[in-house]
C-alpha cells in the first residue's frame, strides 16, 4: 500500500469523525488545550477566537451539507 493511499484513508477517517459535532467539537477542544499547555496559556485569547472560529466553520460546512442532501430528496 503506497503512502498516498494511506493517507487518504486516513483523511477519510478523519471527515466521518468531523461530521459528528459533539466529537468535532470535543477534538477542538483538546487541541486548544493542548496548545494552551504548550504555551503556559500566553496566547489562550487567541487560542479561543480560534477554537470559536473552528467550531463556527465546521458548523457552516455541516449546514451546507445538511441543505445539499436535503434538496436532493
Amino acid at each position: 500500500m503506497a503512502i498516498s493511499d494511506r493517507f487518504g484513508d486516513a483523511a477519510d477517517a478523519a471527515k466521518d469523525k468531523l461530521n459528528e459535532k459533539d466529537e468535532r467539537d470535543r477534538l477542538i477542544d483538546k487541541a486548544g488545550d493542548a496548545i494552551d499547555a504548550r504555551t503556559d496559556g500566553k496566547i489562550a485569547d487567541k487560542v479561543d477566537r480560534a477554537q470559536d472560529a473552528a467550531r463556527k466553520g465546521g458548523d457552516r460546512i455541516q449546514n451546507r451539507k445538511n441543505n445539499k442532501n436535503n434538496s436532493n430528496r
